[in-house]
């Protein structure tokens, strides 16, 4: 069981560490974040501490920062959620809405993932086009979901989408019907929404149109669930959570070399004269 810190109980940890070990450390938000980065990260020079969740990892770093602890780093998700704070080098946002996310739009990761947990053939049952297109293809098809995120966030609707049962609202051409979607999000909200189901389709479908950006707001839950229950509709065995583990440990260093954040972080080794990432020359 993951006991979870609080924010000064972090802060006295390293204080605590930091008077044996002077290795930088990095803050994500969760086990998961540890279990894709850990083995890529240059263990004499860095280690990983999971905060539980990004809030925290922000307090924390409010906390660090006041102290002038050097050598601390931060990786959070980007997600729909305010800017993640203000000043600083010492704060990194992943490409995409987490971790998840960022492994799943990488086509050589879930092309890995596919080709061992699904059947031969389903690819292309799923995307013509192939592995390459896969991970476009389930974006474009999770973007009602992912609009009515954004329109429960911007509206301040605090619909429940977490963990959403996508075999509910799942098509047998493996699209989002989109009013069972409302249907479905009104049902699991308490309190119940005052938007109607045709209110909400409504502004899932301006959200569309309008954001070219959406595929930001995808939440890397939310892809590798409309995967596998894309996948089942064709009568394959796939669950969400061990695709997630899968591509997590398909992360090699030639894909990591590609993201965004890691290079950001690279940057910010060379100036403090550390290492975070092993296989980075």
């Amino acid at each position: 069981m993951t006991v979870s810190l609080s924010p000064d109980e972090h802060l006295a940890e390293v204080l605590m560490m930091r008077t044996a070990d002077d290795r930088t450390i990095l803050f994500v938000e969760g086990e998961s974040d540890c279990q894709a980065l850990d083995s890529h990260i240059d263990s004499e020079c860095t280690y990983s501490l999971p905060a539980g969740g990004k809030q925290t990892v922000l307090k924390v770093r409010d906390l660090i920062r006041s102290c002038q602890i050097e050598r601390v780093v931060f990786l959070v998700d980007r997600d729909l959620g305010a800017p993640a704070s203000e000043g600083g080098d010492d704060l990194f946002v992943t490409d995409f809405y987490d971790l998840d996310a960022t492994l799943f739009f990488s086509a050589d990761i879930l092309g890995r993932v596919v080709h061992s947990h699904l059947p031969r053939g389903l690819v292309h049952q799923l995307a013509p086009a192939g592995v390459v297109a896969l991970p476009v293809v389930m974006g474009e098809r999770l973007q009602p979901l992912s609009a009515l995120r954004i329109v429960s966030l911007t509206t301040a609707l605090h619909l429940n989408l977490g963990g959403f049962p996508m075999d509910a609202v799942l098509t047998s051409d493996f699209q989002i019907d989109t009013e069972k979607l409302c249907s479905v999000a009104i049902s699991r909200t308490e309190p119940r929404p005052s938007r109607t189901v045709e209110e909400l389709r409504d502004a899932i479908w301006l959200e569309i149109r309008s954001n070219s950006d959406i595929a930001l707001a995808h939440c890397g839950h939310d892809l590798y669930s409309i995967l596998a229950a894309s996948a089942r509709k064709l009568r394959a065995t796939a669950g969400k959570d061990a695709l997630e583990k899968a591509a997590r440990a398909a992360l090699n260093c030639a894909e990591l070399h590609k993201f965004l954040f890691v290079a950001a972080m690279q940057r910010w080794a060379d100036d403090h004269g550390t290492r975070i990432w092993n296989c980075w020359a």
